[in-house]
């Protein structure tokens, strides 16, 4: 999505556009501060931390100070053909949403079958692609142990399914690279970070700038490396990066 956005803002700056404006839900300040939508549940702050303090000075999200049903409202009024148009939640580019086809079609050469694992390393089952599973997944694993299993990491590397108990999907720390900073914190001020989109903003402090370490008040569930972790001030976006380890497990 960052790439189509780079590509996008570098097109419209050719054409001679002062500004990209697109459709996300998020706000920008007159100060050239990222900021959550007003209407929470479309904020799509998480996703836009990887955006340059440059680029966002050239970029203007209409939508993120009104909520969906005025959106709608507008679009009603204007006669636009998507005011009724079904809410979706699909990734643009894979519109029937099945992203374990899209990747056997796009990269047939990636090796399927592998092992599924416990902790110890004890092979339970085989799998047929390590990205058909997602951290803190326990439905259609293929494996009957009993007792309740869960993903607990996910090794591309030795394409090997790493599974367990749900208390083994706590942590208290994780480690992120990559890191955007749009500001460093103040001393003493509230942060909160997010590991994934529409989830819960956990308190945390913070230590280094990247690699970047991510210490929480309590123990998170699936921490998941790939995935990214955006820190807020209040509603403010000030920081965001790709984790890379779930650190301190509880259990």
């Amino acid at each position: 999505g960052i790439l189509k956005f780079r590509i996008l803002l570098r097109r419209a700056q050719a054409l001679g556009a002062s500004h990209l404006a697109t459709g996300h839900y998020a706000q920008i300040t007159e100060n050239n501060t990222l900021m959550q939508a007003v209407d929470q549940k479309k904020d799509q702050s998480y996703f836009l931390f990887p955006i340059t303090p440059e680029a966002l000075s050239k970029t203007l999200f209409p939508l993120g100070s009104m909520t969906k049903s005025q959106v709608r409202a507008h679009a009603e009024r204007l006669g636009l053909v998507t005011a009724k148009k079904p809410e979706s939640q699909d990734v643009c580019f894979i519109p029937d949403n099945d992203h374990t086809s899209f990747i056997d079609r796009y990269r047939p050469e990636q090796e399927g079958r592998g092992n599924i694992v416990l902790e110890d390393g004890t092979i339970v089952g085989q799998h047929e692609g390590f990205w058909k599973y997602t951290v803190g997944q326990r439905k259609g694993l293929g494996v009957a142990m009993g007792a309740r299993q869960y993903v607990l990491d996910i090794d591309a590397k030795t394409n090997t399914v790493v599974i367990g108990n749900n208390e083994s999907l706590f942590h208290r720390s994780l480690s992120s690279t990559r890191v955007n900073w749009f500001r460093k914190p103040r001393v003493g001020e509230a942060i909160t970070a997010r590991i994934r989109h529409r989830g819960f903003l956990h308190p945390c402090t913070i230590e280094g700038e990247d690699p970047l370490l991510v210490h929480f008040q309590g123990p998170v569930r699936a921490i998941t490396p790939g995935q990214a972790v955006v820190l807020y001030s209040g509603t403010e976006v000030i920081a965001g990066g790709w984790i890379t380890k779930a650190m301190e497990k509880v259990a």
